[in-house]
C-alpha cells in the first residue's frame, strides 16, 4: 500500500512514466471486506507483461471464504490462451477468465482460496478487483424440519441458497461436527432417509465421512457430484444439555451417548456390555461409576452330529463351526459332506434347522477321494424298494480301483450290488453279489481307473444293505513315454516295469522300476530324448534353409548364396539320422555362368566372362534395335535384358519411317512414304512389297519438273564378307524416267560409283533387284530418281535389305578391241569392284559403249578419264585428249596459275598430295551461295600425278538461254571449268547440268572458276578432289 501511495504521489508531480511491479503473496481474511488488485497500479497503469502472480487467502480454520470479482478487464480470446485470472479451492481448479465478462461469485467450502493471474509478452489491459471477506462457518448451516430447535434435516448455504446432505455414510461422528458448528457440544443421534422431512435445492455433500474432531463439516472427506434425492436428506439430533463433565471416550467396538447428565454405553452388533451400560456427570465435573467395555457375544458347544462330527474355530461371535459327515454319508443332497455356522449377534449359531448326515442314493456321483466308503441307501437302516443308485468311483488317476465289502443283508437274487469296468454299465462286470455272506476277496479294476457301482432293489422286502470300501492300487498306469513304449505286470506291491525307446531316442534314467506298497514305482518315469546331430557345416557361399531343428528326422535343405548353385555331386538335402550323423557328404557351391553371348550383327561385345556379376558391353556400329548397351549376369544363369540386335544400316521397310535413310539436302524433291495407291492414276504402286505396308516413291505430278532429282542416302557401313544389296523397286507409267543406285566407297579415297539403272516404264508388278558390294571399304547406298515428262512417272522403292553371300572368285573381262596404237595404255592400277555393274570401258580414241554386266572385276583406268555422265543404263567414259605421243614440256603448277589466274579476293589454292584425296564447295555451302562472287579454285598435285575431279552435288540457276552447257550461254551464276589450266577454252556450267558422279581430269594444274551475279542464288556445289597416279 506504501509503494501505490508513492506511485500515486509521484504521479501528481507529473515525473511517474513506468511502475516495476511485483505480485503475489499471503493474504489474511477477516469478516470485514478486502480488496485484491491484479497489479499494485491498478486502476494508474495497465498491467504489466510476463506476470505469473499467485495469492493465497487464508481465514480462519472455523471460517470460510465469499469472494466476487467486481472489475475485470483482461486480454480476451478464446479459451484464454494468454492473460487469464484463475481460481483453486479445495484442490480443485476453476476455469480461466479473461476479457470483460463478469466471474460467478466464490463461496468457499474450507478456509482457503488460491487466486492466479498469467500475462504473456504483449497486449496489456486495466486488470481485475476482487472484494473477498470471511465467513463463520456457523452461519452457513442450519437446522430444519425438526419440532426443536437442536433437530433437524441439515442444510448449508451455498452460493446464496440452501441445499441439504445426502445420507450416504452419515453417522454419528458426522453429526458431532454438525452439533458443534451449530453450538451444541455434541450429537445425541445421526439421522437419514429424510427422518425431518425431504428438503429442496441442491444436495451439496454426499459420502461424508467425519472422524469427529473436524471443526466444520467442510474439513471431512466428502464429494459434492451426488447422485441422491432429497428422499435421503440426513438429519441430527444435537444435545442441548450442558454439563460440567467432558465427553467420555467410546469404547472399543462401542459408542457413548448422553441424556443430559447420563452418559449411556453401546455395543456395536456381536458385542454386549460387559459391566454398568451408564454413569453420571457429578456437579464437580466428574463423572460415577465404573466404565465398563464391550465383549464378544459367545455361543455355546455345538451338539454332536451322527454319523458325522464338528470342528469349530472358537465360541465367540463370527467364529465358525463346520459339520463334517462320515465316509458313506451326505449332508443333504450337498456335493461334498460338510456345511458351515457361523456365531451369531444373538450368541447363537445361525443354522435354522440341524444338519442330518445320512447314506444317499447315487445318480451318477463320481467319488475321487483317494479312499472311501459306500453304504445303501439309509444304512445302518433298512434300504427301500424299489431304489437304483449308482456311482463312479475313481480314486485316483491313472491307478487301478480296488474295493472290498464287509457287510452285506439283500434280498437274494433280486436286491443285489454289481460293480463293472470303466464309467459306466458297459464295461465288463467286475462282480455281482447278494444274499447275507459278503466275500472275504479284494476286488479291482483290471484296465482303468474307475468302476461303475450299481445298487438295485425290487418292489419287495427291504434289508439294512451294504457296507463297501475302496482305494487306490499301490501303483499307477506305467505312465507313457514319448516316443517310446512300457511293458508291465501289474500294479501291485512287486510289480516290474520296463521301457523301451523308439529308434533315434536315447533313454534317460532307469529302464526298469519295481511297484512298492506305499511307495508306488520305485524309479521315476525316463525320458526318451531324441538324438541331436551336430551343427552342419557352412562352406563358402552355402545356405542352409529349412533348418529349424537339429535332431532325429529333422530335414535341412541346402541352396547356394545369390550366383553360386550346388556342385553335380552335392546333395540339395540331409536328414538327420538315428546315429546321430547327417546323410549324404558335404555340399559345396560354385560361381554360376551364363551362357556365352553371340556377337550381334553390325556390332560387337566387349568383354568375354560368363560368371556371375559379369557386365558385357555391346557396341552397336550404327544403334540399338533392340536390348541396350550391357548386360548382367544374374543369379539365375541368366543375362540381364533382351538379346540385342543392332540396326541394319540397309534394311528397311518404311512401315514406321525411314529407317537409317536420310534426304539428300540438295534434292529438287523428297522421297515420300505412303501405303496406298499414289495420286495421280496410270503409275505408282497400290501398296507396298507384297501387297501390305508402306513404301517410299517419288511424285511425278507438279510442281515437281521434268527433270528433278530425288536422293535416299543410306549409314556408312561396313559389309562382313561378300554381300548383295537387294530391293524391290516399281517403276510404272508411260513417262517414267531414271532410277540410279550408287555405291559410295571410302577405303583411303572416296569414290561413288553407279552400280545399278534402270529408265522407263518397267511394268505395273514390283521388281526385284540385286547388287553386289565391294569387299573392302565403308559404304553408303544411293537411291535416285528423276521426274518424267509428266504425272505418269512416279517411281517407287521397297524392302530394302542386304544378303551375305560367299565369296565368289573372281575373273577379269578383257576388252575385244585393241587399244589405239597413238595412245600408250598407263601403267596406273586398275580397281576392282566385286558387284555387278553396267560400265563403258575406252577401246578406241571415239566413244564407244562395251557393256558388261557379268558379276565379275572390271579394271578400269582412271588416268584415261576425262568426263563420267550417268544418267542412262550405261557409264560413257570418253578417252582423254591428252593420252598422245606428243612430247609436252613440264611447267610447274604454281607458274602457271600466276600467270593465267587473275588476282580475286575469292581464290583457294588446294593443293592435293600424290594419291590424297579431298573436297571442295562453294562458299556458304551447302546454305546458298553469297552473290556478286568471283572465286577460283585452283588445284594442283605432284608431278606424276594427275588431278581428278568428282561432282557429288551440283545446283545453280538456270541459264536465260535455256542453255546450261556453253562457253557463252551461262551468264548469271555458272562454275567454268579449266581442264587443265591453260588448256582448251573452259566450259561454262549452270542450271542442274553437272549430274553428281561427274568427273573432270587434267594431269597439269586444275582450276574452277565460280561466277555469281548479284540476283539469285542456288545451294552451290561440292566436288570430291583426288590424286591419281598417271606415271
Amino acid at each position: 500500500m506504501a509503494t501505490f501511495q508513492a506511485c500515486l504521489v509521484l504521479l501528481c508531480l507529473g515525473v511517474l512514466t513506468d511502475v516495476s511491479e511485483s505480485c503475489g503473496g499471503d493474504l489474511v481474511a477477516t469478516e470485514t471486506t478486502q480488496f485484491l488488485t491484479s497489479h499494485a497500479s491498478y486502476g494508474t497503469y495497465q498491467y504489466p507483461d510476463n506476470l505469473n502472480c499467485h495469492w493465497t487467502i487464508q481465514a480462519q480454520s472455523d471460517h470460510t471464504i465469499a469472494a466476487e470479482v467486481t472489475n475485470m478487464d483482461i486480454e480476451h480470446d478464446a479459451g484464454c490462451p494468454y492473460d487469464y485470472l484463475r481460481f483453486l479451492e479445495n484442490g480443485v481448479y476453476s476455469t480461466k477468465y479473461c476479457g470483460a465478462g463478469s466471474v460467478p461469485a466464490f463461496d468457499t467450502s474450507t478456509s482457503r482460496l488460491d487466486v492466479y493471474f498469467v500475462t504473456d509478452n504483449s497486449v496489456q489491459a486495466a486488470g481485475f478487483r476482487i472484494s473477498y471477506r470471511a465467513v463463520s462457518a456457523g452461519g452457513r448451516i442450519r437446522l430444519a424440519g425438526g419440532s426443536t430447535p437442536n433437530k433437524g434435516r441439515v442444510e448449508l448455504l451455498t452460493g446464496g441458497y440452501w441445499g441439504t446432505i445426502c445420507d450416504d455414510q452419515w453417522d454419528i461422528n458426522d453429526a458431532h461436527v454438525v452439533c458443534r458448528m451449530l453450538g451444541y457440544h455434541r450429537a445425541m443421534s445421526a439421522h437419514g432417509a429424510a427422518f425431518f422431512g425431504a428438503g429442496s435445492g441442491d444436495i451439496v455433500l454426499d459420502d461424508v465421512q467425519c472422524r469427529g474432531t473436524e471443526e466444520t463439516i467442510y474439513q471431512c472427506p466428502a464429494v459434492t457430484n451426488s447422485d441422491c434425492t432429497h428422499q435421503e436428506d440426513a438429519g441430527v439430533i444435537c444435545d442441548p444439555y450442558i454439563r460440567p463433565c467432558d465427553d467420555l471416550p467410546d469404547p472399543a467396538n462401542g459408542h457413548v451417548t448422553y441424556d443430559q447428565a447420563y452418559a449411556l454405553y453401546h455395543c456395536d452388533p456381536g458385542y454386549e456390555i460387559s459391566g454398568t451400560p451408564n454413569r453420571t456427570c457429578t456437579d464437580t465435573g466428574t463423572w460415577f461409576g465404573p466404565e465398563p467395555s464391550c465383549k464378544r457375544v459367545s455361543c455355546q458347544l455345538p451338539d454332536d452330529l451322527p454319523n458325522g462330527y464338528y470342528t469349530y474355530t472358537g465360541l465367540q461371535y463370527m467364529d465358525t463351526m463346520t459339520y463334517r459327515c462320515d465316509p458313506g454319508f451326505t449332508y443333504g443332497h450337498s456335493d461334498n459332506n460338510k456345511v458351515t455356522f457361523v456365531c451369531g449377534p444373538d450368541g447363537k449359531w445361525d443354522y435354522t434347522t440341524f444338519p442330518t448326515c445320512t447314506a444317499l442314493c447315487g445318480n451318477g456321483d463320481l467319488l475321487t477321494d483317494d479312499s472311501g466308503v459306500l453304504y445303501s441307501p439309509g444304512f445302518p437302516g433298512n434300504y427301500q424298494n424299489r431304489q437304483r443308485c449308482t456311482w463312479v468311483l475313481k480314486p485316483k488317476d491313472n491307478h487301478l480301483t480296488l474295493f472290498q465289502l464287509h457287510f452285506l443283508q439283500t434280498e437274494h437274487f433280486y436286491d443285489k450290488l454289481t460293480v463293472y469296468e470303466g464309467s459306466s454299465e458297459g464295461g465288463d462286470a467286475i462282480v455281482s453279489l447278494s444274499g447275507r455272506y459278503p466275500p472275504d476277496d479284494v476286488f479291482s479294476s483290471k484296465t482303468t481307473d474307475d468302476v461303475y457301482v450299481v445298487w438295485e432293489t425290487d418292489a419287495t422286502m427291504t434289508d439294512r444293505g451294504f457296507n463297501l470300501t475302496y482305494w487306490a492300487s499301490d501303483c499307477p498306469f506305467p505312465p507313457s513315454v514319448s516316443n517310446g513304449v512300457s511293458s508291465f505286470s501289474g500294479q501291485l506291491a512287486g510289480a516290474t516295469l520296463e521301457y523301451t525307446c523308439d529308434p533315434g531316442h536315447v533313454l534317460l534314467g532307469a529302464p526298469n522300476t519295481t511297484c512298492v506298497e506305499g511307495v508306488g514305482w520305485s524309479a521315476p518315469k525316463p525320458t526318451c530324448q531324441i538324438v541331436t546331430c551336430p551343427a552342419l557345416p557352412s562352406p563358402s557361399q552355402l545356405v542352409v534353409s529349412d533348418h529349424v531343428c537339429m535332431t532325429y528326422g529333422c530335414t535341412a535343405s541346402f541352396s547356394c548364396s545369390t550366383g553360386f548353385e550346388l556342385t553335380p555331386d552335392s546333395p540339395s538335402q540331409t536328414v538327420c539320422q538315428a546315429d546321430g550323423g547327417w546323410s549324404g557328404q558335404v555340399p559345396a557351391c560354385q560361381v554360376i555362368h551364363c551362357p556365352v553371348l553371340q556377337r550381334p550383327e553390325y556390332g560387337k561385345i566387349l568383354g568375354n566372362e560368363t560368371a556371375w556379376g559379369s557386365v558385357i558391353e555391346f557396341e552397336c556400329k550404327y544403334g540399338f534395335s533392340q536390348g541396350s548397351a550391357f548386360r548382367t549376369c544374374e543369379g539365375a544363369g541368366t543375362w540381364s535384358g533382351n538379346d540385342v540386335i543392332c540396326k541394319d544400316p540397309i534394311q528397311c521397310e518404311f512401315e514406321a519411317d525411314f529407317c537409317s535413310y536420310v534426304q539428300d539436302r540438295t534434292n529438287d524433291l523428297d522421297w515420300t512414304r505412303n501405303n496406298r495407291e499414289t495420286t495421280s492414276p496410270g503409275t505408282g504402286p497400290s501398296s507396298g512389297y507384297g501387297g501390305l505396308g508402306y513404301y517410299v516413291y517419288i511424285e511425278s505430278s507438279p510442281p515437281h519438273k521434268p527433270g528433278d532429282v530425288a536422293r535416299l542416302i543410306s549409314q556408312e557401313f561396313e559389309p562382313e564378307g561378300c554381300a548383295q544389296l537387294q530391293f524391290h523397286y516399281h517403276m510404272f507409267g508411260d513417262a517414267v524416267d531414271t532410277l540410279n543406285v550408287y555405291i559410295e566407297t571410302r577405303t583411303n579415297k572416296l569414290e561413288r560409283e553407279v552400280v545399278w539403272t534402270r529408265q522407263g516404264d518397267q511394268g505395273s508388278a514390283w521388281q526385284e533387284a540385286r547388287i553386289w558390294f565391294p569387299t573392302e571399304g565403308y559404304h553408303k547406298v544411293i537411291f535416285e530418281a528423276f521426274v518424267g515428262s509428266s504425272h505418269t512417272g512416279d517411281i517407287a522403292i521397297d524392302a530394302v535389305r542386304l544378303i551375305q553371300q560367299p565369296c565368289a572368285e573372281p575373273t577379269t573381262v578383257q576388252p575385244t578391241t585393241a587399244e589405239p596404237t597413238t595412245t600408250p595404255s598407263p601403267t596406273a592400277e586398275a580397281t576392282s569392284l566385286p558387284y555387278t555393274p553396267s560400265v563403258t570401258v575406252p577401246t578406241d580414241a571415239g566413244t564407244t559403249n562395251v557393256t558388261t554386266t557379268a558379276p565379275t572385276t572390271v579394271s578400269v583406268e582412271p588416268s584415261t578419264i576425262l568426263m563420267t555422265t550417268v544418267h542412262s543404263t550405261t557409264v560413257t567414259i570418253q578417252p582423254s585428249p591428252s593420252t598422245s605421243t606428243q612430247e609436252t614440256t613440264y611447267v610447274p603448277p604454281t607458274t602457271l596459275a600466276a600467270t593465267l589466274v587473275p588476282v580475286t579476293d575469292c581464290r583457294i589454292d588446294q593443293y592435293v598430295p600424290g594419291a590424297g584425296i579431298d573436297i571442295i564447295s562453294s562458299p556458304n555451302y551447302p546454305e546458298q551461295y553469297p552473290p556478286n562472287l568471283d572465286c577460283w579454285y585452283v588445284i594442283t598435285t605432284d608431278p606424276g600425278y594427275a588431278v581428278q575431279v568428282n561432282i557429288l552435288n551440283f545446283d545453280l540457276p538456270d541459264s536465260p538461254t535455256d542453255n546450261n552447257v556453253t562457253s557463252g550461254g551461262c551468264t548469271d551464276d555458272y562454275l567454268e571449268v579449266h581442264a587443265p589450266l591453260g588448256g582448251p577454252p573452259p566450259q561454262r556450267y549452270c542450271g542442274q547440268a553437272l549430274s553428281p558422279g561427274t568427273t573432270f581430269s587434267s594431269d597439269g594444274t586444275f582450276a574452277l572458276h565460280f561466277v555469281t551475279d548479284g540476283v539469285s542464288a542456288s545451294g552451290g556445289f561440292s566436288a570430291l578432289i583426288r590424286s591419281v597416279a598417271v606415271a
